[in-house]
Parts: C-alpha cells; structure tokens; sequence
C-alpha cells in the first residue's frame, strides 16, 4: 500500500476549512436602509411601477477629508440632438433625507428631484469640445439642503437659470446681472405637483409653472445664437453629500414621476 503525503500547507488549509462556520453577516432586516458599517454601496432604484417611473438614490460622502462634496446625477434623458422648448411632468417626492451633517465641514449638502434641460453656450471666445463651460441649463426642481432652516421633510420648489462654470458642469452659477433662483413655493413628502419650464428664445425668457398656476420668470440678456456643447434633456435627481472624517453622511431622495411631456 501507498502513503500519500499531504504538504504541510494544503493540509492546514484543509484544517481550517473543516473547522470554520458561516456567520450570518446581514440578514437587511432593517428600515433604514442599507446599513454603511457593512456595505461600501447605498441604495439606487430606477423602475416603472404602477405606471410610474421611481428614481432613488441615497449617497455618502467620502471620509478621507473634511472639505468638499461627494456629488452625482441619477437621470432619465431624452434622447435629442437639439435643445427642447420645455419639459413637464407631475413628480412626487417620496423620500428625502438631508438631515446629516459634519460639523467640520462648511460645504452645504443638497438633494434634488428636477426636470433639467440645456439650451444654448455663452462662454467668451465660444465653446470648446468636451467642455461644458459656458453651457447654460434651465431646471425646476424640489430640493432640501444640509442646512435648511424649514422644518423636517419641506423641500423648496424652486425655477432656476445656470451656466457650467468647470468642463464637466459639476459647478454652476448665475448668468452675468440674472437672477439664478425663482421660488415656487415648498412641498413635503407625498404631495403630487405638476411641474414645468419653457424657454420663449423671441423675448429671451424662461418661465417655469408649478401646477398650471404657480408662475415664475427669468429673462436673460446674453446672446443664445450658440448651441450647449452637451446637448440633454431629462428627469433626474441630483446628490451633493457632504465629505467627512469621522463618519459616512448620508443624504438622498426619491422622486416619483409620471405624464412627462416634451416641446421641441
């Protein structure tokens, strides 16, 4: 008869194998949500149901500074080679959580529910492949800062008129002598809006309506001749959750949105 040895090394692997349990590692029989200790991702959900599109998106901030934002865009877009005339659609917010935050950071956390567009580029000297700058968005949205004074859960519902300042639009401001917000009052969880925007290129004016009644514009003096170097429309939500050394900050939202309607 043979023996057969077993190298020192395989026979402790099997030693270790015949002796090691599962542990139960997360059972997710919880109602916050995935839980940050055990998992590196948060939630994202973007599904029809009930005849309605569901956007959801929870993110943290990074913990290797104390400065800055984690920021993303969660979108439906609209497949288009030319600016549109305006969006609408009725949205409800289902969720929002915005009430985390680092004391050591001064940046200001946001969650967004839009409906978001680019029209035409202002950018001095005229605009450059692959850079956004310049690049001139509409958007009407319900949002809720980090700092918002409002009472829990009210989110602003609000018109606004932007240009990219950075290549990849990640930053944003007012146009030059043009207002960049437009209230349309605020909103809480589970109330129903219809919301639009409109852009009249004849009087150079952006009109944006909440519930065929709740009216606001901005008009804007900047030559609109240049098409935006990106050119989108869509429906999205938009994270900026503060970074932080000693924790993961949490902030997101979930908008349900349905009857989308586009002018070309």
């Amino acid at each position: 008869m043979k023996i057969r040895l077993i190298p020192a090394a395989v026979a402790s692997l099997l030693a270790l194998t015949a002796h090691a349990a599962p542990v139960k590692y997360d059972d997710f029989n919880v109602t916050t949500g995935i839980d940050r200790v055990k998992w590196s991702e948060s939630e994202a959900a973007r599904y029809i149901d009930g005849n309605k599109l569901t956007l959801g998106r929870f993110l943290y901030g990074n913990t290797l500074s104390d400065t800055g934002l984690t920021m993303e865009s969660w979108n439906m877009s609209v497949p288009i080679l030319a600016p549109v005339k305006g969006l609408r659609a009725d949205l409800t917010i289902d969720d929002i959580k915005q009430d985390e935050s680092c004391a050591a950071n001064t940046s200001v956390g946001i969650s967004s529910a839009r409906l978001l567009g680019s029209f035409f580029n202002i950018r001095p000297g005229g605009p450059v492949p692959g850079d956004r700058t310049g690049d001139v968005l509409a958007q009407v949205r319900a949002r809720r800062t980090s700092n918002s004074v409002d009472a829990p859960g009210v989110l602003q519902v609000q018109g606004v008129l932007s240009q990219c300042t950075v290549a990849d639009c990640s930053a944003s401001a007012a146009l030059p002598g043009v207002p960049l917000v437009v209230s349309l009052g605020s909103v809480t969880p589970g109330t129903p809006m219809r919301l639009q925007f409109a852009w009249d290129k004849k009087t150079n004016t952006f009109t944006y309506t909440r519930d065929g009644a709740i009216t606001a514009t901005i008009t804007y003096t900047q030559d609109d001749s240049v098409a935006p170097v990106a050119v989108f429309a869509n429906v999205s939500l938009r994270n900026e959750i503060q970074n932080c050394l000693t924790q993961r900050i949490k902030g997101g939202i979930v908008g349900i949105f349905d009857n989308v309607y586009v002018t070309q």
